[in-house]
């Protein structure tokens, strides 16, 4: 099989979140709001997303990327087995490391 005869993968585009003044995140594409754990399996099943605050137009993606894994690490348990550090580990390999304050 040549390349021209295997099908073309197709990586989805990042979701575009905004960032509001309280937390509360927004899809802009799909209009609505979206919580730490949609975003979590997003990550998990291999999507990505920018986050930029809704009034400046900062990126916050390094920001709501550490409040998933926070919100991942809190609920994890030792006795479920799913293996939650796969979401860190999947989110470290697509980020490179940066500050988490603005500058």
């Amino acid at each position: 099989m040549t390349a021209e005869d295997r099908p073309a993968s197709r990586t989805p585009a990042a979701r575009d979140l905004r960032r509001h003044h309280d937390g509360s995140l927004h899809d802009t594409a799909l209009h609505r709001p979206v919580t730490l754990a949609e975003l979590a399996d997003g990550v998990r099943a291999g999507g990505s997303f920018l986050a930029r605050g809704a009034a400046t137009g900062r990126d916050r993606t390094y920001h709501v990327l550490a409040a998933v894994l926070a919100c991942e690490v809190a609920r994890a348990s030792p006795m479920t087995g799913r293996g939650e550090l796969s979401l860190f580990q999947a989110a470290a390999t697509r980020h490179a490391p940066g500050p988490l304050t603005e500058s």
